[in-house]
């Protein structure tokens, strides 16, 4: 695995203090007040990134339905719903594109990852303009006091540059390791099927009962079935069935 680490220039913006731990960027917000409210665009600061436009990007948006490909200046909605639209309204739509936890640009046979590597207490996200990478942390207006350095500890971040992408999100996961280590604690992963990636909320009970069918030989370690939307007349009545489930649930369930 060939990558480096943190090569990119950044410039913190006021009052942040970056320190490096575990060859990632400590990020500290400094007050000297009593309390402070963090807002929901606090600005940590920027990677110098000279860029043309015409790069290609692959981002992560705020919640799992959105993602992004295309290119800088022409970003390209992956998911079915991205995080400004009329639904979910994460953020203005005629606001910069926003690329949650992570971004990765290819430049010149290279990638370049910018990424949160804790989410500890904020989201962060990142956005492109003026030939730079900017990183933000959504506070949500919370009021935080600050601790013994007189400061807020926000979140970590890291870059990571490969000629190989999945060295490099090799890297990046290994560094999200060191803030989120697996829990010793945790019971082994359920083995399932959801109904959402296939049908969405179109999802019928003959759909349900054809997939339970197919569950056998090669797929007869499945252990659970997971209805997930569409089974409801609407969102919000679920004991209501849908035309699509005109017995119930409790049919397809027996």
């Amino acid at each position: 695995m060939s990558c480096t680490l943190n090569s990119i220039p950044f410039q913190p913006a006021a009052n942040i203090d970056v320190s490096i731990c575990h060859e990632q960027l400590n990020v500290v917000y400094l007050t000297a007040e009593s309390t402070h409210s963090l807002s929901a665009t606090t600005l940590i600061g920027r990677f110098t990134f000279p860029y043309q436009g015409t790069e290609s990007i692959i981002g992560d948006g705020f919640q799992m339905l959105a993602q992004t490909g295309g290119t800088i200046e022409q970003p390209q909605a992956v998911g079915r719903c991205p995080d400004n639209n009329s639904e979910y309204r994460i953020y203005p739509q005629d606001a910069p594109n926003r690329y949650y936890n992570y971004l990765v640009i290819e430049q010149e046979r290279q990638f370049t990852l910018f990424g949160f590597t804790s989410c500890h207490r904020f989201a962060g996200y990142f956005e492109i303009h003026d030939q730079s990478i900017y990183a933000f942390i959504d506070g949500e207006h919370c009021v935080f006091k600050p601790d013994t350095t007189d400061g807020i500890t926000l979140e970590q971040i890291v870059t990571v540059v490969g000629s190989n992408l999945q060295d490099v999100y090799q890297s990046f996961t290994k560094a999200i390791n060191c803030n989120h280590p697996k829990r010793n604690d945790t019971q082994r992963s359920p083995v399932g099927w959801c109904s959402w990636y296939a049908y969405y909320a179109g999802v019928s009970a003959s759909d349900i009962e054809q997939n339970i069918r197919c569950m056998t030989g090669e797929n007869k370690n499945i252990e659970w079935v997971l209805l997930d939307d569409g089974y409801q007349a609407y969102m919000g009545d679920w004991l209501t069935p849908s035309e699509r489930f005109l017995d119930g649930i409790q049919t397809v369930i027996a």
